[in-house]
Order: C-alpha cells, then structure tokens, then sequence
C-alpha cells in the first residue's frame, strides 16, 4: 500500500486528540497500550466516540497495532462510520497501514462497509483507500475462485487464543527472504505472524519498541536475523521469554517457511513450524496463522 500524505482528515484526528477528548480515545491515537489496556481492564467503553469518531479509529488510523488488538477483544464495533469519514478498516487502508487492514479483515470487517463510506470523498486518503480496498476485495475474489472456495481468504485459518501465552513475552525479528518476495511483501507477512502471534494470546513487543531497544543496545548484524544464536543475542537484549524467526525460500513452484520459536532462557528450540506453500502471498499469510496457532498451543 501507498502512503498518503497529511491530509485534512490526519489533521481532524490529531485535533481530536486534545484534553477535550475522552481518556480511551487519547491512549489509543497516542498509543498508551497500557492506559488502554488499564481503563479496558477497568469497564472502559470501546465503542464511546467523540464527535463520531471512535478508539478503534484512532488507533487504526495511527497503526498501533496491539491497541486494535484490545479494542477488537473488548467488542469495540467494526464497521461503524463516522459521518462524512470512514470507519476503522477505511482509515487503515487510506493511510497504508497494512497490518491493522489484515487484523480487521481476519477479525470479520466488511470490506464493502469501508468502500461504500470513502466513496465520494475528496481527500487523498480516500482515494487512497478506494483504490487499495477495491483491489483487496478482487484479489481476494479471484484467489477463492481459484481454490473453489466460498469463504474469504482472509478467515481460512482460525486461530485459538491460549490464555497461558498471555504470561509470555515475544519478540519477533523480520523474516529472512530466498524468494522472490519485495521488501514490502515480506514485512506484510512478518507483520501477519506478529498479528497472529497477538491472536494466539502471546504478548508482542511492536517492531518499533524493538528497533528502539536493539539500537539503544548496539546490536550489530549483518543481514537478516534467522539464525539461532542471532535471535537468542536480540531476545537477551530485549529482555523477552522467547524469540520467533526463520525463512521464507523458494524451491520449484512453492514457498518453503521455515520458522522457530526459541526459549531465551535456554536457548533451545521450543518448536518448528515447516511448511510448503503453492501460489499467491495470501497462501503465506495463512502459513503465519498456523505457525502462531502451532507456536501458542505448544504452551502448557
């Protein structure tokens, strides 16, 4: 996806975020994941909006990840739009935040909800969004002709939540490509395996807490960190339980990943995750489901 420029409505947002606004929709524009998680522990409403604009907004909008993630689990609405805006899959999508349009899509957004409410604007954001959504929803229609299927691609792969990984602390490196994938395509799908990590019930340090940390503590590496002995240096530094990495390669036809999840604390392999995939990238986003899925159950 693209990204737009400051527009009228990035504007709207950040007035909004204002001592007038309420509490929850402050933490979640600014990102607070604890404030957020505090006042939801505390019978904070998800869905209270201010003029129209609701907390899953806010942090759509502004890519935090991990507060969509709460919201969504503490029944904040999907599809409700702000009039003459767009609702939350609208805004990920007009401001090119990938992984808050997989996230909602998996968790049952209606695609044409968020088409129908940016049609006729006139900011560039929306344009933006008709653009990318419209081009999701085909290419997700053909990709279902292809395998004969009924239901969206997006919701093949259920994940169950295991309330035992919430303890957990996770870190995950982005993954080390032989394939042909671009850039942009390998962080969508490192950043599915970190939404579905987050479904899984573990704890996720987001990229940018993990790239502030690494910096701040002179970690050194040359290339992708998919080794083992990389991953157990990073998780030291980051102070988690367990780190995920590996490889997404091609061989013939088909996209192998390879990934592991490793204990910091002993530095041994908890469990791997092995598969071969034919076709397009949304084959691979469901191979990060069943990984995080595979990862969160071998938890007792």
């Amino acid at each position: 996806m693209k990204k737009s420029l400051f527009t009228t409505w990035a504007a709207v947002f950040l007035i909004l975020a204002g001592g007038c606004a309420p509490a929850l929709y402050n933490a979640s524009l600014k990102g607070n994941v604890d404030k957020v998680r505090e006042m939801l522990a505390s019978g904070a409403d998800a869905n209270k909006s201010y003029v129209g604009f609701t907390p899953l907004m806010a942090a759509a909008q502004a890519e935090h990840v991990r507060i969509v993630q709460m919201l969504l689990d503490k029944g904040a609405a999907l599809n409700t739009t702000v009039a003459g805006g767009s609702n939350a899959l609208g805004y990920a999508a007009g401001f090119g935040h990938d992984s808050v349009v997989q996230l909602l899509l998996s968790r049952g957004a209606d695609i044409n909800v968020a088409i129908g409410s940016v049609h006729g604007l006139s900011d560039q954001w929306a344009a933006i969004a008709a653009t990318v959504l419209s081009d999701l929803k085909s290419s997700r229609a053909e990709s279902v002709s292809v395998v004969g299927m009924k239901k969206d691609v997006a919701k093949k792969i259920v994940i169950t939540e295991n309330p035992k990984a919430k303890a957990i602390n996770v870190a995950v490196m982005d993954l080390n490509t032989t394939s042909e994938l671009t850039q942009a395509e390998m962080l969508l799908v490192t950043d599915k395996l970190v939404n579905s990590l987050v479904q899984a019930g573990f704890t996720v340090i987001e990229r940018t807490k993990r790239d502030e940390i690494l910096k701040e503590q002179g970690f050194q590496q040359s290339g992708a960190c998919s080794e083992s002995s990389c991953l157990v240096e990073a998780g030291q530094l980051l102070g988690v339980h367990k780190m995920v990495g590996g490889t997404i390669g091609k061989f013939g036809g088909a996209n192998i990943i390879e990934l592991r999840i490793i204990d910091i604390g002993t530095g041994k392999i908890d469990k791997t995750y092995s598969k071969e995939y034919q076709g397009d990238i949304s084959n691979l986003m469901d191979g990060m489901a069943e990984a995080a899925g595979s990862f969160s159950q071998g938890i007792r």
